[in-house]
């Protein structure tokens, strides 16, 4: 009986001592997981923050490689719109001294241009506020005052909110253009061919001192509707010249008046 007891106590101890060694490697297993699950963890926290870095890297350097294109296609710009321009303006006592069809292309290739700093300037006002509106390089307009264009053939162009204060467009094509919101204020417009020309007729467009004589082809009611905004004929071109230089005087005491030529003199 003694011996059995011995072997019942010898039993429970071996089973015991069992079930406290599997109860350690089960804690073992249980922390080399936890450190497998934790080493992981920072691996992945790693991976991810250098994934960031190298992001934010080339994200900066696609903001410069940008900044410097745009450097060289400002650059470029302006490079080819100051040739263009010296087409356009180079004079000899006011005469160009280009062909017409020379300038005829300046001037197409200048107009597409202009639209394009348009476009440009149009989604800047359009991604930011209205400050952009504040910086004086920042303009919708096609801006060809006093440029020499006798004589030039750019039928069909988009001419809209176009500025020519003083331009010379005498003996010039410009059937099937879109005048709207131009301005001719002061130009040359004596023998041009007006053809079928668009949108002449709005609110916004001006006419103060611009010489239509000889006009070609003028859509219905246009001499009418450009005498009665200031336009005037004059075939002796000194006497159109002195006409704009008593209109000057002539609008110091009347503002915001459009001036009606009356035989040679504004009223």
């Amino acid at each position: 009986m003694k011996k059995y007891l011995v072997n019942v106590k010898e039993s429970l101890n071996g089973k015991h001592e069992t079930h406290v060694e599997e109860v350690t490697n089960h804690r073992h297993f249980i922390r080399k997981l936890l450190n497998l699950s934790t080493l992981s963890s920072i691996a992945s926290l790693a991976v991810a923050l250098i994934s960031l870095n190298t992001l934010k890297l080339m994200q900066e350097q696609h903001s410069l490689n940008l900044v410097k294109e745009n450097k060289v296609e400002t650059r470029h710009y302006r490079e080819r719109k100051t040739n263009l321009l010296e087409v356009l303006y180079k004079d000899e006592d006011r005469h160009s001294v280009y062909s017409s069809r020379m300038k005829s292309e300046a001037f197409v290739e200048l107009l597409f241009l202009e639209q394009d700093k348009i476009d440009l300037n149009m989604i800047h006002l359009l991604e930011h506020d209205s400050r952009w509106i504040k910086n004086p390089s920042f303009d919708f307009g096609k801006n060809f005052s006093n440029a020499l264009l006798s004589g030039i053939d750019i039928q069909g162009q988009d001419l809209s909110a176009g500025i020519f204060y003083g331009t010379d467009l005498s003996h010039a094509s410009l059937t099937s253009s879109n005048f709207l919101g131009a301005i001719f204020e002061g130009a040359d417009l004596s023998f041009t061919n007006l053809s079928d020309i668009k949108n002449w007729d709005k609110k916004d467009f001006s006419f103060v001192n611009a010489n239509i004589y000889g006009v070609k082809n003028p859509p219905k009611g246009f001499r009418k509707f450009a005498l009665a905004n200031g336009a005037c004929e004059f075939k002796n071109k000194a006497e159109w010249l002195n006409y704009k230089e008593n209109v000057k005087l002539w609008r110091l005491t009347k503002l915001n008046t459009i001036p009606v030529c009356k035989k040679g003199l504004p009223s």
